[in-house]
């Protein structure tokens, strides 16, 4: 009798890719893929494993802004890779190509700047297809929010009634899309100084600064 072979993943082929918005989440099991002959070989692989066990994602965002795919969670050494175009002819995306995601991991992270209405094709293969672990793939694609706050939260030392703190920072930055009208409220014994316009681009940031002037005991 013949050794059973694993079911291929549903999106182990180009043509096959799923299609998924933001947030997206998935824990697949990967063990019957493989490798197409025109399955490009991401930009980001040294050559020293034997890369393949593709598998394809399409995502199209509808606003300019930032994206983040990770493969925290896989059972095996990931690539994560992202391109625009069609089978045969696809161009990678600068600079969103990763094998492993730090030191400590040999899953994948990457973070990239899309365009609204562009469908990137998001590439997942395995560093080494020979590997015994290869088995369930953890993937992750989030967009930020549009604003955050650096820090979130502040604290001041005591201060008399009629005195005023030293000034604390607190950074403003947009991710995805134009931010407009963009405006700050704190309570009576807080004071805001913007030093930025009421509009933030996609990927651009400005400093507030914030001081505590109590005014009741």
């Amino acid at each position: 009798l013949a050794p059973a072979t694993a079911p291929a993943a549903i999106n182990d082929s180009f043509a096959s890719a799923i299609t998924v918005a933001t947030p997206f989440a998935a824990n697949m099991n990967v063990t019957g893929t493989t490798l197409a002959g025109d399955d490009p070989i991401p930009p980001c692989y040294d050559g020293l494993g034997q890369f393949g066990r593709t598998i394809w994602f399409n995502y199209t965002p509808a606003t300019n802004g930032l994206v983040e795919v990770n493969t925290y969670g896989s059972s095996y050494d990931t690539l994560v890779a992202v391109y625009t175009g069609n089978q045969g002819s696809l161009t990678p995306v600068s600079g969103a190509c990763n094998d492993d995601a730090d030191e400590a991991h040999r899953q994948s992270m990457l973070a990239f700047q899309v365009n609204a209405n562009t469908t990137y094709r998001i590439l997942t293969a395995a560093y080494d297809s020979r590997a015994k672990d290869f088995a369930t793939l953890v993937l992750s694609i989030t967009a930020p929010p549009l604003l955050t706050l650096s820090p979130a939260s502040l604290s001041f030392a005591n201060t008399a009634v009629g005195g005023t703190t030293a000034s604390q920072p607190v950074t403003v930055k947009a991710w995805n899309g134009t931010v407009n009208n963009i405006s700050f409220s704190t309570g009576s014994d807080y004071n805001v100084i913007p030093s930025c316009t009421s509009s933030l681009s996609a990927g651009s940031a400005c400093t507030v600064s914030v001081t505590f002037s109590p005014t009741t005991y």
